[in-house]
């Protein structure tokens, strides 16, 4: 849910996953009903964060080279 269409992302504007190169998709967002939650929240202006993800599967962390997580991909 865009809350205007002026700041909405287009998917092709996404940034591919820099590991595997793949195309990522939408998979959350973040409301500013979380306000309610962390009260430090409360200073940043912003009306949602949509988080991508890599829609490969497959693309995992390297665990063999110290790798704990793939970085994602978030727009505010």
């Amino acid at each position: 849910m865009w809350s205007t269409q002026k700041n909405r992302l287009p998917q092709q504007d996404v940034p591919v996953c820099e590991r595997c190169q793949k195309p990522r998709n939408f998979e959350m967002q973040i409301m500013p009903q979380l306000f309610t939650f962390v009260e430090e929240l409360a200073y940043v202006d912003w009306d949602t964060i949509a988080i991508y993800t890599c829609q490969n599967l497959d693309c995992m962390p390297d665990f063999s080279k110290g790798e704990h997580y793939a970085q994602e991909y978030g727009y505010i």
